[in-house]
């Protein structure tokens, strides 16, 4: 199954959360009690055994978690962090989540946190105060990668290993950065230029828990100014799917751990209500989900506000293809 996302109501209500099932072709709505004046959420991870992570942030800001199966029905996992904005970083496959957890007040260390898929906390660790992370990001193999930035320029970064262990502090490249997973674990590195007026490049490739920036492959394509959608790994860590940032049309291309183009996906439309497909979604079975609009449905136009009687009202709409990279 693949996730889609999460849904806050107005006036605020329980979330909601919708499941779209490729085998059956349907999208499920689910409501998730309890989760009242949300504010923002997110769905991150899709296990062997499980659906996701729900992330919630609500009007209050207080930040929690919570365990879903496949069916988008809550295991009665949960965590709670209290006040202070929370980041979820990462689901492993298992079930495990990493949190990054910054509290309100500051005089309080931030803290990179482990929780087991029961929502029980593994383990914990703080950083000094106060903290200037700039990059928080959790590869393949469960080591989460650190960037901190400095008022004189420059970037430090460390790892974070499986089981909680900072390591050294190395230096990386000398402008704010990202980080992409690479399928062997570790990053490709993207760097964007001091005043931002041109794209990004490639500034290097780090190996999981490696210390030293090697020069990224010939077959890489120029990065991207979007956000992680554009490229990604593979469910089975056989390869990427990348969206080419200098493709006139829509599409995906698949490309081998090597690099080797293995063929390209063309976001057409199957149905000519639906327009702009671009930002996709990859299921753990697989399933490639593309999202856009449809600006031609039965309450396409408005009549229940004055201001806004007789506007074009434009809903969401999905396409899907069902385990294509399984």
């Amino acid at each position: 199954m693949q996730t889609h996302g999460t849904e806050g109501k107005d006036p605020p209500g329980d979330a909601r959360l919708y499941v779209v099932d490729p085998a059956g072709g349907a999208i499920q709505v689910n409501d998730v009690p309890g989760e009242r004046g949300l504010w923002s959420a997110g769905v991150q991870g899709l296990g062997s055994g499980f659906l996701g992570v729900v992330s919630f942030l609500d009007f209050f800001g207080e930040y929690r978690l919570a365990w879903y199966e496949h069916a988008g029905v809550p295991t009665g996992a949960r965590h709670d962090s209290g006040p202070g904005p929370g980041a979820l970083l990462g689901v492993l496959p298992d079930g495990r989540v990493i949190v990054l957890n910054v509290p309100l007040d500051a005089s309080q260390a931030p803290r990179l946190e482990q929780y087991e898929s029961d929502g029980g906390l593994r383990w914990a660790t703080e950083f000094p105060v106060p903290s200037s992370l700039s990059l928080s990001r959790v590869d393949l193999d469960g080591r989460t990668l650190l960037g901190e930035s400095h008022a004189d320029g420059g970037v430090s970064l460390s790892w974070v290993d499986e089981n909680g262990v900072p390591g050294p502090v190395f230096d990386g490249p000398p402008r704010l950065l990202d980080a992409f997973p690479r399928a062997e674990g570790g990053f490709f590195l993207r760097q964007y230029p001091p005043d931002f007026n041109d794209f990004p490049h490639w500034v290097g490739m780090l190996a999981s828990g490696a210390t030293t920036l090697e020069p990224v492959p010939d077959w890489l394509p120029k990065p991207g100014v979007t956000g992680e959608d554009w490229f990604r790994v593979t469910p089975a860590r056989d390869g990427y799917l990348i969206r080419p940032s200098d493709a006139m049309e829509p599409l995906l291309e698949v490309r081998s751990v090597g690099g080797e183009l293995c063929g390209q996906l063309d976001l057409v439309p199957v149905d000519s209500r639906i327009l702009g497909l671009a930002t996709s979604y990859v299921g753990a079975d697989g399933t490639v989900l593309a999202s856009g609009f449809s600006c031609a449905g039965p309450n396409s136009l408005s009549a229940s506000l004055r201001a806004n009687a007789g506007a074009r009202v434009c809903t969401c709409a999905w396409q899907y293809w069902p385990a294509l990279l399984h």
